[in-house]
């Protein structure tokens, strides 16, 4: 499986990778959007499977975001997922903040903080 949030310039190398039944996600297009894809092409390479979810398809009902938010939350809780803050700003900074982003000078998270 090879979960893809580049977009155009990565997702050809992408699907290179999967193995035969392998599960392409794309969710972003960070490089441009993925140009139409042959799903000829796809069988040839092994009967891939190609989707492009969006997160509105899956919180359309308000028990399932709902839900979904619980988990994430709970999972945050527990330590499951660590959340590795490389940098905090002031709101005073944002603008510092932003250069830095812009830059790819930062690592981890940045937060902006009262």
């Amino acid at each position: 499986m090879v979960v893809e949030s580049v977009g155009q310039d990565t997702y050809q190398d992408s699907l290179t990778s999967l193995a035969m039944r392998g599960t392409f996600v794309s969710f972003g297009s960070a490089s441009g959007p993925l140009p139409p894809v042959d799903v000829n092409a796809l069988a040839e390479r092994g009967s891939l499977y190609l989707t492009r979810p969006r997160f509105v398809h899956y919180t359309s009902r308000r028990e399932d975001l709902l839900a979904m938010a619980s988990d994430y939350f709970s999972t945050l809780l527990d330590g499951t997922v660590r959340i590795r803050v490389g940098q905090r700003y002031g709101f005073d900074e944002v603008v510092r903040a932003h250069r830095n982003m812009e830059a790819r000078a930062t690592i981890g998270s940045s937060v902006l903080m009262p």
